[in-house]
C-alpha cells in the first residue's frame, strides 16, 4: 500500500488514492514530500524507484524480515534500516517481536518501507495539523527514530504487565502453560535486546551527517532519540535478569505444588492402607478370631474407621495433609 504526503500551508497532506498513477502523476518536480509504504508490491516498489530515482535495493531492504539495522549514504541518498516492535497476539499465548523498517532521504522528499503497520503512520497523522518546521523530512525522520525508541519501551510496559499476570497464575499453577508463557516473554526480549543494540549503533554513526552539521536543533532530537533508545536497552536488559530469576523461582513453585499433590495423595494411601490390610487378613482361609460372631463383620468396620481416623489424625498433626 502507498500513502503518498504533500507539504500544503505548512501541514501534511495525504494524496488521494493509494495506487502509483493516483499518488504520483506525471510531473517533472515531484510534490510529495514523504511517501510511506506498507508490505509494497514489486509494481509498487518499481514505480516509486523510477519515480524518484531510489535504487531498488534501498526500497526492498525492510522487506527481508531478518535485515539488521544498519546505515548507507551514496549520491544523496540516505538508507537507514531500523528495526520496530511488533506485538504478535496468538490465542494462547502473546507474544512480541521486531521486524525491519526503512527511512530513505532524498534530497526532495523521505521515503518509509515496512511490512507492517508502523508509528510513522501514526506520527504523519499528527503532523498533518503541526507546524510546517515540524515537517521536513529530516526533521520527520528523527522524530521517527524518536518514536521507535519511546515504542519499545511502551511494549516493555505492556510485558510487564503481561508478567504480571503470569506471575500471579503461577502460584497456584501446576501445569506448564505458564512456563511457556515465560519462555515467550524471554525469547521477545532478546529479540527486543538485539533490536535495540542495533538501532543504537546506527543512530550514532549519523552524528556524522552533512545535515546535522550546525543544525542544534536536529542534533538534539538525535541525542534525544539516542537517551531513549538507551533507557529502553536498560530496560529491557534488567528485565532479561529478572526473567531469568523468575523462570527459576516459578519453575521450583510448579515443582513445590506438585510436590504438595504427591504428599497428599501418599497420606490418602496410608489411610487407605490400615483397612486395606485387616480386610486382607480376614480374607485369609484360616481360623481368624470373631470369625463365628455375628457382629464380626460391623466390629471389623468399625475398627478399620477408627483406625483410619487415628492415623489421618496423626498425619494432620505431622502437616502431611
Amino acid at each position: 500500500m502507498i500513502t503518498s504526503y504533500t507539504l500544503e500551508n505548512g501541514r501534511l497532506r495525504p494524496t488521494a488514492g493509494e495506487t502509483p498513477e493516483t499518488c504520483f502523476p506525471a510531473r517533472e518536480t515531484p510534490a510529495s514530500v514523504w511517501i510511506n509504504l506498507v508490505n509494497p508490491t514489486d509494481e509498487e516498489c518499481d514505480a516509486v524507484g523510477i519515480r524518484f530515482g531510489i535504487p531498488l535495493e534501498h526500497l526492498r531492504a525492510a522487506l527481508d524480515f531478518h535485515e539488521r539495522p544498519r546505515m548507507e549514504y551514496d549520491d544523496g541518498i540516505l538508507l537507514i534500516v531500523a528495526r520496530i516492535p511488533i506485538r504478535l497476539d496468538t490465542q494462547k499465548h502473546v507474544n512480541f517481536g521486531t521486524c525491519p523498517f526503512a527511512i530513505i532521504l532524498t534530497p526532495v522528499l523521505g521515503v518509509t518501507v515496512c511490512l507492517r503497520d508502523h508509528p510513522a503512520e501514526r506520527l504523519l497523522a499528527e503532523k498533518m495539523t503541526g507546524s510546517g518546521s515540524s515537517c521536513t523530512p529530516e526533521r520527520l525522520m528523527l522524530t521517527l527514530l524518536l518514536r521507535i525508541s519511546t515504542t519499545f519501551i511502551e511494549h516493555l510496559s505492556d510485558m510487564d504487565e503481561h508478567v504480571d499476570h503470569i506471575e500471579r497464575t503461577l502460584h497456584e499453577s501446576m501445569q506448564n502453560q505458564e512456563l511457556m508463557r515465560m519462555l515467550h516473554v524471554e525469547k521477545s526480549l532478546i529479540y527486543f535486546l538485539t533490536a535495540l543494540k542495533g538501532n543504537h549503533s546506527v543512530m550514532e554513526k549519523m552524528r556524522n551527517l552533512p545535515f546535522l552539521a550546525g543544525n542544534d536543533n536536529a542534533r538534539d532530537l538525535l541525542d534525544d532519540a539516542l537517551i531513549e533508545n538507551k533507557q529502553a536497552t536498560d530496560t529491557a536488559e534488567i528485565f532479561t535478569q529478572i526473567m531469568g530469576s523468575l523462570s527459576d523461582a516459578f519453575g521450583a513453585i510448579v515443582s513445590n505444588n506438585l510436590n504438595k499433590v504427591m504428599k497428599v495423595l501418599t497420606g490418602l494411601t496410608i489411610v487407605f492402607m490400615v483397612p486395606s490390610i485387616i480386610g486382607g487378613l480376614y480374607g485369609m482361609n484360616v481360623p481368624l478370631p470373631l470369625q463365628d460372631k455375628p457382629f464380626a463383620f460391623a466390629g471389623l468396620c468399625v475398627v478399620c474407621l477408627g483406625l483410619s481416623v487415628l492415623v489421618y489424625r496423626v498425619l494432620r498433626k505431622m502437616n502431611w495433609m
